[in-house]
């Protein structure tokens, strides 16, 4: 017996049928990781994975797609415009000025939490507190 014939056979569906509960439920957890997560920069695609992943629920995507336009327009609208925002530095030389992306901040991030020299965690500490994040 196939898998798709026991599923009909018990009742089962593979995604959820979506109510307007589920739906405000869902644009809560949007708002919220939007607000106060990592992921606020990050398109329908990651959010869904977020919502799968931290909070459990098997939604599909194009609910999500739906709701992340209605939350946020704007971000939506910068994201889909792929700009690239261009930066200007002032260096006094060559090799003074280094622009660090987000996963190169975590790998630096792991070497200071890890190192044996306690100005190496003051440094990190510091740096934390000027730009206001908690030290993990």
């Amino acid at each position: 017996m196939t898998l798709k014939r026991r599923l009909k056979d018990y009742g089962l569906k593979r995604r959820e049928i979506v109510d307007e509960e589920l739906k405000e439920r869902v644009r809560d957890l949007i708002l919220q990781e939007i607000c106060t997560g990592p992921d606020s920069l990050n398109g329908y695609r990651t959010m869904w994975h977020v919502l799968r992943l931290r909070h459990r629920i098997n939604v599909p995507r194009r609910l999500v797609e739906s709701l992340l336009r209605e939350v946020d327009p704007r971000g939506v609208e910068h994201r889909k415009s792929r700009c690239l925002q261009r930066r200007t530095y002032v260096s006094p030389g060559p090799n003074f000025c280094w622009h660090m992306g987000r996963a190169d901040l975590d790998k630096v991030k792991e070497y200071w939490k890890q190192s044996p020299d306690q100005e190496v965690k003051a440094c990190h500490c510091i740096r934390c507190t000027r730009h206001d994040v908690l030290p993990s």
